[in-house]
């Protein structure tokens, strides 16, 4: 019974199938040809598709055509008005695909694809920062497949399952700026699939923005439970210029630099989940007025959201900056916030370079004015490897932070009491609660400003550096073994310093060096707790040496430095070899010094136990200074050694510089006494020099008269300024010889007066057989010599020899003036004196004179060269 129904309803169905596929075609053909009649509809066109997108639409004209299952128009030289019709807008042609099907079911024209050719849109930024769209209205028109946009926006325009523009092109006017930009020529598609969507565009960029501006985006769901994918490509953008087009009131820092790349982004329920690429940045700035920073940056990155933070990877990072390229290297920066509050800032990199990252630094505008003046102050340079950080805060608070790095070339500027260093090696781990730092450094030096005024340098560097922190209550560092090898000399340190809130830091240090370079002391002295005047001496005292081996113990508060009674400890136990110490400028130096130096607190003594001025050797030097801060030194010295060196001690000091040549004459034999001592005000007053030559039984020559004068002694006191002598006694031809000196007149007036009293017959006295004949007897004699003082050059010497008594010798004027003893003249003789009864001949013309029973020979003054 049943088999027999179904037989009887195949037919009648067949039947109906067979009509309804007639009617379709029927149907089709019959639109088919209102295709063909399209453009005779275009004022109708007008009206419904006005009313579809509504929005005023003018056609230039009208075409149809069939394409796959669907009609498509294509509108010639459509124009949309805009509000109040402005505008208008216009397109060289719009072409629109009908969804015949949807058409029917929703008795409207239902468009699934609109192309737009040669579009152009104008948009302006008004006076007040808003944007405009001239000539642009919403287009409603019905969604493809199902469509679902509400997750969208929060008022979704309707759009076709494909909308495309092709070759539009966008006018921006600033009107803030004053300014006009054309984009161009812009491409752009739509697609949309069963909450599936496609946006992809292209546009070229005005001149002096950029090269052009590529996007594709694959979006599937709404944007609350939504993902996808976004490309960009972007090719040279300006970014100075770019900024200029935001909006006021955007937080972007104005940077400068043309920017380019690929970028990858993974979208999630509507936020960015990852980004990677390829991206470039030529010729950044943070600020287009300021200098370059970075010539070239460019880099491999991975960007990926990780719970409450986020993950930057960077591999073959090329950086070119105005110092140099670096070497390609790669980068790591993590941030994030964990459910009790706590942010944490980790950072990794194979390498930085200090003198780049510094320069970034002091010009980012985030970072407080204060924080950037410090940075430059300290202007670091280096080189970093393996570079791990990490900061931890809550509430803006660091609660821990942790570094590690190996750096080369490190360099910083000391910064008020923080000391400076340059060509620092090593590595260092470092941790709030304290660190570690490994020294391994060459050709560097270290910097302490407010101790020492240079920087000491060294060759080689190492040792051990360890610090501890109590914040709020209490730090500390340690070097347990410092070995410095500089070109002064070797040294091996340890160094403790530490201090509690609100006190001085407490210093410990322990150095012992060896086989240091005495001629540049004057870099290690403290002068920062020094007296100018002492610091001035010491420069140009200490001229050569060796310190063989030295002690230095600091123990005590460094306000304190260099410590009274009962403060701390500061002393120093130094041996110097082979020294060279310049006392007084223009004065002889002490050479060959062997010496301890030693510092205790405030005091400073130095004793020689060896050392020579010239061939006279040192007895005891001693130097020593009661108090560092306001007293002076005093430098006291006994040397003993060959008359000679005592002669040429005299004759090149200041005393004896005008009269070297005539000095020259005389010699001293015999070994004899050196008395030295200096004195260096602190506060005021000139450097004092005063000592004595003790003369023992030596011999004075003037070996171009064959002169001699033997058993010498007494005592010659001089100054910086004098030279004076109490009593010479000494032995001529056999005769008692008495001589004195004394200073007179001041600077470039003063001179030395000798004056020599002896008795004898004159061919004795000047072992002159000849002249025997001519003076007879014996006489007391004086003889005076003047002699400059005090002078630079070469001055006149005068020179007067007189009897004080005549027994019994006679002379011939005539014969005297004829033997070349002397050049004088002969005078007459003048009666007799009513006082004494005795008459005195001087000698001027070869006459006959007679009896003189007091004679007087007085030779001209005249420069000594002449006499000689």
């Amino acid at each position: 019974m049943t088999a027999g129904r179904t037989s009887r309803w195949r037919p009648r169905i067949a039947a109906i199938i067979a009509v309804l596929l007639i009617v379709l075609a029927l149907l089709l053909s019959g639109l088919r040809v209102l295709v063909t009649y399209a453009p005779d509809f275009r004022a109708e066109a007008e009206r419904i598709l006005s009313e579809a997108l509504e929005q005023p639409l003018t056609l230039g004209g009208l075409r149809a055509e069939w394409y796959g299952r669907h009609p498509r128009l294509i509108l010639e030289d459509v124009a949309l008005l805009g509000e109040e019709g402005e505008g208008p807008l216009r397109l060289d042609e719009l072409e629109v695909s009908i969804g015949l099907l949807r058409s029917i079911r929703s008795r409207q024209i239902s468009p699934i694809e609109i192309t737009a050719r040669g579009l152009g849109v104008t948009v302006e930024r008004l006076d007040n920062g808003l944007i405009k769209l001239q000539g642009w209205g919403v287009l409603p028109v019905a969604a493809g497949d199902g469509d679902d946009f509400e997750d969208l926006a929060a008022e979704p325009p309707l759009l076709p399952a494909r909308v495309q523009l092709r070759d539009a092109e966008l006018t921006f006017i600033d009107h803030m700026r004053n300014e006009r930009h054309v984009l161009g020529p812009v491409n752009f598609r739509f697609e949309s699939s069963r909450q599936q969507y496609l946006i992809a565009g292209a546009m070229g960029l005005p001149a002096g923005f950029g090269d052009y501006a590529r996007f594709l985006l694959e979006w599937e769901g709404g944007t609350a439970d939504g993902s996808g994918q976004l490309y960009l490509d972007l090719g040279n953008i300006d970014l100075a210029a770019f900024h200029d087009w935001l909006p006021e009131g955007v937080a972007v820092p104005p940077m400068a630099g043309k920017f380019g790349g690929e970028l990858w982004a993974s979208l999630e329920r509507g936020r960015i989940r990852s980004i990677h690429g390829d991206v470039a940045l030529d010729d950044w700035r943070i600020d287009r007025d300021q200098a370059l920073l970075f010539e070239r940056m460019a880099t491999r990155f991975s960007w990926e959201a990780e719970g409450a933070g986020w993950l930057l990877s960077l591999s073959e990072l090329e950086l070119v900056s105005p110092a140099g390229r670096w070497p390609y290297t790669a980068a790591r920066v993590g941030f994030g916030t964990d459910d009790e509050g706590l942010t944490r800032l980790a950072i990794a990199a194979d390498y930085l370079r200090l003198e780049d990252v510094w320069r970034v630094l002091t010009r980012v505008p985030q970072l407080p004015a204060e924080v950037r003046e410090r940075l430059r102050d300290f202007d670091a340079e280096g080189e970093l490897k393996e570079v791990r950080s990490i900061v931890d805060w809550r509430e803006g608070r660091i609660q821990h932070y942790e570094v590690t790095a190996a750096f080369t070339g490190l360099g910083l500027e000391p910064v008020d009491t923080i000391p400076g260093a340059e060509g620092l090696s090593g590595s260092l781990v470092a941790r709030r609660s304290g660190g570690y730092m490994q020294l391994d450094a060459q050709d560097g030096a270290l910097h302490f400003p407010k101790l020492f005024r240079d920087a000491l340098p060294f060759d080689r560097l190492d040792g051990q550096l360890y610090w501890w922190v109590r914040p709020g209550e209490r730090w500390q560092a340690e070097a347990p073994q410092l070995s410095i090898v500089s070109p002064d000399g070797e040294a091996r340190s340890r160094v403790r310093i530490f201090a509690e809130r609100g006190q001085a830091p407490f210093l410990d240090i322990r150095s012992h060096t060896r086989n240091a370079n005495a001629a540049n002391g004057s870099r290690y002295f403290p002068v920062g707790v020094m007296h100018p005047n002492l610091v001035e001496w010491l420069d140009q005292a200490i001229q050569a040496g060796t310190v063989t081996h030295s002690d230095v113990l600091v123990f005590g508060p460094i306000d304190q430095f260099p410590y009274g009674e009962g403060q701390g400890t500061f002393d120093v136990r130094a041996q110097v070899e082979n020294g060279r110490l310049s006392y007084m400028p223009d004065w002889p130096v002490a050479e060959g010094l062997d010496a301890e130096l030693r510092f205790h607190n405030r005091t400073m003594v130095i004793d020689a136990r060896a050392g020579r001025i010239y061939g006279a050797r040192a007895e005891r030097v001693r130097a020593a200074i009661d108090d560092l801060t306001q007293a002076r030194l005093e430098l006291q010295g006994r040397m003993r050694g060959p008359g000679d060196d005592m002669l040429r001690f005299l004759a090149d000091s200041p005393i004896g510089a005008g009269i070297r040549h005539q000095l020259d004459m005389f010699r001293v034999d015999g070994e004899h006494t050196l008395n030295l001592r200096v004195d260096v005000p602190f506060q005021e007053g000139p450097v004092g020099v005063s000592g004595s030559v003790e003369l023992d039984r030596g011999v004075l020559r003037m070996p171009q008269w064959d002169l001699a004068i033997d058993d010498v002694r007494g005592t010659i006191d001089f100054t910086e300024k004098s030279l004076s002598a109490e009593r010479l006694t000494g032995r001529l031809r056999g005769q008692d010889v008495i001589a004195r000196a004394t200073t007179t007149g001041a600077d470039e007036n003063a001179s030395i007066l000798v004056r020599a009293d002896f008795n004898g017959a004159l061919p004795g006295l000047l072992q002159r057989p000849d002249l025997e004949p001519l003076f007879r007897g014996s006489a007391d004699w004086r003889f005076r010599l003047r002699l400059p003082a005090l002078q630079r050059e070469p001055g006149a010497v005068s020179i007067s020899i007189s009897s004080r008594s005549w027994r019994g010798w006679r002379w011939s004027c005539r014969s005297l003036s004829q033997s070349k003893l002397m050049s004088f003249a002969c005078f007459a003789c003048t009666r007799a004196s009513t006082k004494t009864g005795r008459r005195r001949c001087e000698c001027a013309t070869p006459i006959s004179c007679g009896r003189c029973f007091n004679l007087r020979l007085r030779a001209a003054v005249f420069p000594m060269r002449r006499f000689v």
